[in-house]
């Protein structure tokens, strides 16, 4: 098995080595680069232009952002394989050169990555050949044309073509992606991937595989198609699939069918069964899927004995599909979290089904691509509902003594053990009294809906801003969310609070918690609480995926008292009606400017735009707000206090971390040398912050107040880095939640919790 995963890592070495191609001619030797020069974004035209330099020769046209025009380039940029016939989108870094050659530049430009590849001419986005669509491609092995790797035993990777949004859509093993993808000839690019953020541990190296895969998937650049054959060309490495049943990602249009029998249905899974191997539901974890009753084309709802699932299904005749929707996020233990996984997945790969009497089966293609099946039992009236969709919210009758206070974890007792909570990375939980609560489990931050009956209480897992942590801190996120996950009753009073769950062996574990007496409880959720400020929109979540807003847009949205609504897309500005009731919203006859934007700036409006369209309730936790459908998708905006507007010293400026202060104790900053990103942020005109802590791109909102400063939460992508870049991360992020002023001198900025004890120093990026 290491040898795999050796072998694996070596795979994705040589595709980025064939990606760069060419080698830039050595420098002189007298012409030595200075490291470290600022970050940019530059744009590289799909045909180079004559020009003279020492003779005449082609020069690449770039230029800095994609409204300017091209400007001719004498020089080559380090790293960078240009081909023809695309336009490229690149991530650069300028050095200065000492000591130039008298004929040469003072300054070279340094290829960091390569952003978005687009084919100019006859292909477009949505030019995929017809005989890619229609097929699920299951991946056999991948790696150097004449070393292939076959794919770790018990796990499937899938690949299926969406002409309808010109993109690619699968499962990477573990985790379902997504990709824009383009097509110009036998020329094939495909943009860096999204993906949902479950973790697989049943199957040792699955995340690493996965990794990988989709790496290798960013630089693809070319493909060949044979019969049932298909292989993407990544420099000398190449993957092989090879097609199987249709697949969930295609879009062609059916007749209905007259009915549907599975809508308005709840059903129990009872056994699996791959090729002769027959394996029973868990009983201590049930796992079950419901339809909604909109007919031949609707959503489902379910758990794999962990997690809740939710996403879309359609169905023609007795064949069905299902989309990829979302899931909640919590590790399980096994063998829970094999069963969860061979339930998702056989979905995602659902052929067709049958209902005989009170049983459903579902037909699934496996990895070998035979046909395996879920058989379920139909859920009785008098079964429990096993997928709540929501949780009522306590009444105020019910009001127990946990709203007025948060709430800091001391300790988890399992099987008779207790383990401390980690004091540098404390979790909390805040009740609202109106159904809602709120905290962190060290790391991210949750908040989520909770029901109690006389010392019962139940939570239903909501949202997570879902930032990579460290370990342990990550381990005991996890475990906290998975205790309040099974928590089954409480015990309170004035200043300790203990939530028991049911362990994983079946026994009673506890969460033991002390009142934080500084602290004060939010107002409940209601009317007047979207009133009093203008949010943000900080992220699209859709499909289980977290979509940050585009740097330098700024989509909002404020709630007038009279019923009307009014902000911006992030280019036009839009306007209508809202409607409350409760915690329940909707939006009625929205309209909107129709000016001319970017097309990524447009695509993010649209999708801000259809979601608020569909919205049915919204919570708020502190300074964020969010916007649900019933779908599972959800708009993510936080508050935008009126001061963090206009001009300050700070606005516009951009700062690199050089030491942290943890307890006191002073820590150099590193830089992330894979990728030659330093940690620091730019303080933008719209109050929020964008950088990163030396891996992740991390956005946040701050409030300036004299020489007062706050941060809002923390947005983060979700890559893996060096450990100890991570833990850099972490304690960069950590430390903004705890900054409340600041210092300025010359080029140094100071940032300073309350007690100095935290400190961010940062020095001056020059302009």
């Amino acid at each position: 098995m290491r040898m795999m995963l050796v072998t694996l890592t070596m795979l994705l070495a040589i595709g980025t080595l064939a990606a760069c191609g060419t080698t830039p001619p050595p420098a002189t030797p007298d012409a030595a680069p200075v490291a470290g020069g600022p970050e940019r974004t530059i744009f590289v035209a799909a045909e180079t232009a004559p020009c003279t330099g020492v003779a005449p020769m082609d020069c690449l046209q770039i230029k800095e952002s994609r409204d300017a025009e091209w400007q001719l380039y004498y020089d080559q940029i380090e790293g960078f394989a240009y081909e023809p016939g695309f336009e490229y989108e690149l991530q650069v870094r300028e050095e200065t050169i000492e000591n130039p050659p008298a004929d040469g530049s003072s300054r070279k430009l340094i290829l960091i990555a390569v952003v978005n590849r687009t084919p100019v001419g006859n292909g477009t986005a949505a030019n995929i050949p017809a005989d890619l669509l229609g097929k699920q491609w299951v991946l056999e092995s991948f790696g150097a044309a004449d070393a292939q790797q076959p794919l770790l035993e018990g796990t499937a990777i899938t690949l299926g073509f969406d002409e309808e949004g010109g993109r690619i859509t699968g499962s990477a093993g573990c985790n379902n992606y997504f990709a824009g993808v383009s097509f110009a000839g036998d020329a094939l690019s495909i943009s860096a991937p999204g993906a949902t953020q479950k973790l697989c541990p049943d199957v040792e190296g699955i995340m690493e595989q996965e990794y990988a895969y989709l790496q290798l998937l960013e630089q693809v650049t070319g493909f060949t198609l044979e019969e049932r054959s298909l292989t993407l060309s990544a420099g000398d490495t190449v993957l092989l699939f090879r097609s199987g049943p249709p697949s969930t990602g295609a879009r062609e249009e059916t007749p209905a069918p007259p009915a549907n029998p599975l809508a308005g249905t709840e059903w129990t899974l009872v056994e699996i069964t791959v090729g002769e191997v027959v394996t029973p539901a868990l009983p201590d974890a049930p796992a079950s899927i419901s339809f909604d009753p909109e007919g031949e084309a609707g959503r489902y709802a379910g758990t794999g004995g962990c997690n809740r699932l939710a996403g879309s299904y359609s169905v023609n005749g007795d064949s069905i599909s299902f989309e990829a929707g979302i899931s909640t996020l919590i590790a399980c233990p096994e063998p829970i979290m094999a069963q969860e996984l061979q339930v998702t997945e056989a979905l995602l790969a659902a052929t067709r089904f049958e209902v005989v009497d009170d049983r459903l089966t579902i037909f699934f293609a496996g990895a070998d691509g035979n046909l395996n099946t879920l058989l379920f039992s139909r859920a009785s009236a008098n079964d429990a509902n096993p997928i709540p969709n929501t949780i009522p919210p306590t009444s105020g009758d019910q009001l127990p003594p946990l709203a007025g206070v948060a709430w800091n974890l001391i300790a988890f007792v399992e099987d008779g053990t207790e383990t401390p909570a980690l004091p540098d990375a404390p979790a909390n939980i805040t009740f609202d009294g109106a159904g809602r609560y709120s905290g962190t489990g060290g790391c991210n931050r949750l908040a989520g809906g909770y029901s109690m009956s006389g010392d019962a209480i139940t939570f239903d897992m909501g949202l997570s801003t879902m930032m990579a942590c460290p370990e342990p801190i990550m381990d005991q996120e996890l475990r906290f969310n998975q205790s309040l996950n099974d928590a089954t009753r409480f015990v309170a009073d004035a200043s300790t609070l203990t939530i028991f769950f049911t362990t994983a062996s079946g026994g009673e574990g506890e969460l033991r918690f002390a009142a934080d007496s500084t602290s004060t409880t939010p107002a409940p959720s209601g009317e007047q609480s979207l009133t009093d400020a203008t949010w943000r929109l900080v992220s699209l979540n859709q499909g289980g995926v977290a979509v940050p807003v585009l740097a330098d847009t700024t989509p909002e949205i404020t709630f007038e008292a009279d019923g009307s609504v009014a902000g911006s897309g992030g280019c036009n500005r839009f306007f209508g009606g809202y409607t409350l009731d409760g915690n329940a919203l909707t939006f009625e006859a929205l309209g909107s400017t129709e000016m001319a934007c970017e097309p990524e700036i447009l695509d993010q409006e649209t999708a801000m735009l259809t979601l608020l369209g569909a919205v049915t309730n919204y919570e708020r936790a502190e300074d964020v707000l969010l916007l649900n459908t019933d779908t599972g998708d959800t708009l993510v905006f936080e508050r935008q206090a009126e001061d963090t507007m206009g001009t300050n010293e700070l606005t516009g400026t951009a700062w690199k971390l050089t030491t942290l202060v943890s307890a006191g104790t002073a820590t150099s900053a590193i830089v992330n040398a894979e990728i030659g990103r330093e940690a620091g942020f730019q303080f933008l005109p719209e109050g929020r912050v964008s950088g990163s802590g030396g891996c992740n791109v991390i956005n946040a909102g701050f409030t300036l107040a004299g020489n007062t400063i706050s941060f809002g939460p923390a947005m983060s992508t979700m890559m893996a880095c060096a450990e100890d870049v991570m833990q850099q991360e972490f304690a960069f992020t950590q430390a903004l939640e705890q900054i409340e002023t600041f210092t300025l001198e010359g080029d140094t900025l100071t940032l300073s919790s309350a007690d100095q004890q935290t400190q961010l120093i940062f020095e001056r990026v020059a302009e």
